[in-house]
């Protein structure tokens, strides 16, 4: 990579940070509507933290930069986590916030699409080495 020309990896790296905050918020959000959903109760929050688990552990298998899932898979994923977010929001009667996430959600992804430098130039925001090099951790 040439560093003598200006770079998007500052923005990058925030837009990445932006993104995993959408997530955050994705979990959070079908937490809560579990949670008034199903009574809001100690066995309402034990529901909850089961559904969010699961809700991980799919991220993490199919959604997640690290996941062996087709693109496809990724994004459907993606996709149905939040709008489980968004829909739970609105069904319990937080319509505001559920379309702040869902624009949030949007904006968000749209920027970090944006600020993606080229495949050949692409590299780790955080440790500065190139995607495909295996120490980038």
């Amino acid at each position: 990579m040439d560093r003598t020309r200006p770079t998007l990896q500052p923005l990058r790296a925030m837009g990445l940070l932006f993104v995993m905050l959408a997530e955050l918020f994705a979990w959070a959000a079908i937490g809560y509507a579990v949670y008034r959903i199903a009574g809001s109760d100690w066995t309402a929050a034990a529901i909850a933290a089961v559904v969010v688990l699961l809700v991980l552990v799919a991220w993490g298998k199919l959604a997640s930069p690290r996941a062996t899932a087709s693109p496809a898979v990724s994004l459907a994923t993606k996709l149905v986590v939040y709008a489980a977010a968004v829909l739970g929001l609105a069904l319990t009667g937080h319509a505001w916030w559920a379309l702040a996430l869902a624009a949030f959600v949007v904006v968000v992804h749209l920027a970090e699409r944006f600020t993606r430098s080229s495949p050949e130039d692409e590299v780790n925001p955080l440790t500065d080495r190139p995607e495909n090099d295996p120490r980038r951790f």
